[in-house]
């Protein structure tokens, strides 16, 4: 019986054997037997051009060669100048190591962060270097619809997230889908391709980044609202969420003054924990859940403005009187 230890070197001795393949570059066949000696792996390598390999997989079940008439299966790219594998499939997951950096979703990400950066970089802030400075009608009908949807709930997000308010331009490029041409070229020159991809997203969305700029000073505004109300109802939100995260308490004891009378009842947690402008009775305890239906009706809920004191166990962890006195 093969112990572990045995098994990772084996694994070991194959990514070693495996890298020293792809580095000489000769041999268009590479086996490896499987740790029992039942199968093995064999890897086939085909020149794309003079500086990548694509590698396709056989799995043989009964011999040590490929075989007539059996699929190959694409398993990644190898890229000769630094002498690593991209885009590697589960058959050869166990001959390429720190192969999640050179992942697809990965390489997408990289790939917008370093986009993102540069075009932030060349805007810096300044909507004077933007070459237009007026929204077209389209652009300008999407700003009015953001100002009265969505405005006030970014700025709400963003002050329970406890963000300063400044609000500085972001850009929003998403890469597309890799083609086969994107995907090579971004392997092969990275800085030269995300640079390529800054400028031309700066040139074509110049009313878009435009329209940024302008629902960013939408959302200050609106954020700027909340900061300057101190009865906004997002300042009780964020003392609630701030005095029930404290806790891994699965249920609170909350009481309530509504509709002028006073009462108490038993929730779960996490109903407090996230925003919320008003509260579901679908959490609160059974039998607390009919009486409150008694008192207030039967599809009445709770805001936040009318919790007046969060209990658990005898810890009182948010207490409206104690806190205006």
């Amino acid at each position: 019986m093969i112990t572990a230890p045995q098994t990772e070197n084996l694994t070991a001795k194959g990514q070693q054997e495996f890298a020293a393949w792809l580095a000489t570059g000769q041999d268009k066949l590479f086996t490896y037997p499987d740790t029992v000696g039942c199968s093995c792996d064999i890897i086939m390598r085909v020149a794309k051009n003079e500086a990548f390999d694509y590698l396709y997989t056989q799995r043989d079940y009964r011999g040590q060669s490929i075989r007539r008439g059996e699929k190959l299966e694409y398993a990644g790219i190898y890229y000769k100048t630094d002498g690593l594998v991209y885009d590697a499939r589960y058959s050869l997951l166990n001959y390429v190591g720190q192969r999640e950096a050179r992942n697809l979703v990965n390489l997408k990400y990289a790939l917008e962060t370093e986009v993102r950066k540069a075009v932030e970089n060349t805007i810096a802030n300044d909507r004077g270097n933007l070459s237009v400075q007026e929204l077209s009608e389209q652009e300008a009908e999407q700003l009015k619809y953001f100002k009265e949807s969505c405005a006030a709930g970014e700025a709400r997000r963003a002050y329970l997230k406890g963000e300063d308010g400044s609000f500085p331009f972001r850009c929003r490029y998403n890469p597309s889908e890799w083609t086969e041409d994107a995907l090579i070229s971004y392997i092969h020159a990275p800085a030269a391709y995300v640079q390529s991809e800054a400028e031309a997203y700066i040139a074509k969305y110049q009313g878009a980044m435009l329209l940024f700029f302008l629902e960013d000073d939408a959302i200050r505004e609106a954020y700027r609202a909340i900061i300057e109300n101190p009865q906004h109802q997002a300042h009780y939100v964020k003392r609630i969420i701030e005095a029930t995260t404290g806790t891994e308490a699965k249920t609170f004891r909350v009481t309530i003054r509504k509709d002028d009378k006073e009462f108490s009842f038993k929730t779960e947690a996490d109903e407090l924990r996230c925003d919320s402008k008003d509260y579901s009775t679908y959490n609160i305890a059974a039998s607390d859940r009919r009486e409150f239906e008694r008192l207030f009706g039967r599809w009445a809920d709770y805001s936040p403005e009318e919790i007046v004191r969060i209990e658990y166990g005898r810890a009182v962890l948010y207490d409206v009187d104690r806190a205006e006195h």
